[in-house]
């Protein structure tokens, strides 16, 4: 498909958001969703718990986690070569994924050799999530609901983890589209506080039509630098509780991890998010080097396009560990602004590791498995804070006392006495109280609360500025006539 036998409006969007090939612009016959087909699709046998793992996934052990604006195609394909069994899309926001089309576009990308995928959503309104999960289910083998997003955007929209107290919610959402999709349901949470709490939240969601459950055995508290260690026995007791197939996420690192979990929690497969971003060969146990990892995604970005911000993303996140050594190359990848500018600074990283390895640098080792940083590997934790994390969690959660600055300097005093001067407010204060600001709005130069005092004693002059209007009495209705 070439650009000269396309109409321009209808790529215009994602000629501004998805890096194209030249001429090419998708390896693989992309439909647009909106599209109706002459004849309708097939419908596949809806399978269930175990059959449907088995039948449908080919009972996958190795699986890539849904991560948002990085498990795009072109990182999958990259993880299926090597060692990955099953991927999911990146999340997906129900509500935007329905009324905005450019949006939409973004996730219309697949591949014979994707499958099988899992396209992963989230939301907290039962009949939107479904509509939205419609439009995509004849391309995916399932559709998994995100209940473990901890971030503060998970927070704000009311989905994710955030969902935990809202059992009704949760099992409405999972009911609605267990009997009104044509491929099973499957669901990703994080454990809560409590452990037998855990437990019955595991089987409320199987009970209400989940087939497959991702456990990530940390709380919704612990993430970024309070990540800590995830809790592997919990995972393990939701295995031994729960009949469908159950998914075991947090603590791998190194390959040999994948196989010790599969050992301690019984679990049917392992999921890995940020040590796949930094590894993609983790399922496979090889040793494959920062270029050549690099090379091969690059080259597939340049087969099937993907957003620069992914691009970008990833390769930082490959390189993590060969950076600090050559912090001129981090400063030029965070400038660029083309495929083309990235391949550049790759070949440079490139030429610079392949001599450092024919040297055999001392220096050149991670401080655990002592792995060359020119070997692709995983962003090693601080194990000592992490231990700690659930006696201080209690501590964390409380408001930070500032610290007084200890300054002898006269000066540096004055400097810093200007700098805690509160910056003048945008607007002039409200007239009445003198406290508040007053709306830029206000006919009368007034905030919100003297407004609405000032109308209660003038009741036939409106505000319209803060849409505050004459209250009408209704007349009374008449008695008995």
């Amino acid at each position: 498909l070439y650009l000269q036998d396309i109409p321009m409006r209808s790529i215009s969007h994602s000629v501004r958001r998805v890096h194209l090939p030249p001429r090419l612009i998708v390896s693989c016959p992309l439909s647009t969703m909106e599209q109706k087909s002459s004849e309708a699709p097939k419908k596949r046998k809806k399978l269930t718990g175990y059959e449907f793992y088995r039948e449908t996934l080919g009972s996958p052990k190795h699986v890539v986690a849904p991560m948002v604006d990085q498990s795009e195609l072109a990182w999958r394909l990259l993880a299926k070569r090597h060692g990955a069994h099953l991927t999911y899309t990146p999340m997906i926001h129900s509500a935007i994924f329905l009324r905005d089309k450019v949006y939409r576009e973004l996730f219309n990308q697949y591949s014979d050799e994707d499958k099988p995928l899992i396209a992963q959503f989230c939301g907290n309104d039962p009949p939107v999530v479904l509509q939205a999960a419609r439009l995509i289910q004849d391309k995916v083998e399932a559709v998994d609901l995100n209940f473990g997003c901890p971030q503060g955007i998970a927070k704000r929209g009311r989905y994710g983890a955030f969902l935990q107290e809202d059992w009704e919610t949760t099992r409405n959402l999972i009911r609605t589209l267990h009997e009104g999709l044509d491929v099973p349901v499957t669901c990703k949470i994080r454990i809560l506080e409590d452990r037998e709490r855990t437990l019955e939240y595991a089987k409320m969601i199987e009970a209400s039509g989940c087939q497959l459950l991702t456990v990530h055995g940390r709380t919704r508290r612990q993430k970024g630098v309070l990540s800590g260690l995830a809790d592997w026995d919990i995972i393990k007791e939701i295995k031994n509780a729960l009949k469908i197939p159950v998914f075991a996420n947090g603590n791998i690192l190194w390959f040999d991890d994948v196989k010790r979990c599969m050992e301690v929690t019984g679990v049917d497969g392992i999921m890995s998010a940020e040590t796949h971003l930094c590894n993609p060969a983790v399922f496979s146990g090889e040793n494959v080097r920062v270029w050549e990892m690099t090379d091969q995604y690059l080259n597939i970005v340049k087969e099937v396009g993907s957003p620069f911000s992914a691009i970008k993303a990833h390769v930082f996140r490959l390189w993590h560990a060969c950076l600090p050594e050559n912090v001129d190359l981090r400063e030029q990848l965070s400038t660029t602004h083309s495929l083309e500018d990235i391949c550049n600074v790759a070949e440079i990283l490139k030429e610079r590791l392949i001599q450092l390895e024919k040297n055999h640098d001392s220096k050149a080792h991670v401080q655990d498995k002592k792995v060359p940083i020119w070997f692709c590997q995983p962003k090693i934790r601080d194990l000592e804070k992490d231990k700690t994390v659930h006696a201080n969690s209690s501590l964390n959660n409380q408001p930070k006392k500032k610290k007084k600055l200890d300054i002898d300097d006269q000066a540096a005093k004055e400097k810093v006495k200007e700098a805690q001067v509160k910056k003048a407010p945008k607007f002039p204060p409200c007239l009445k109280c003198k406290g508040n600001p007053s709306s830029a709005k206000c006919g009368f130069n007034l905030c919100k609360l003297c407004c609405r005092e000032r109308l209660e004693d003038s009741p036939t002059v409106a505000c319209p500025g803060h849409r505050l209007y004459p209250y009408k009495k209704q007349p009374e209705p008449h008695s008995g006539d």
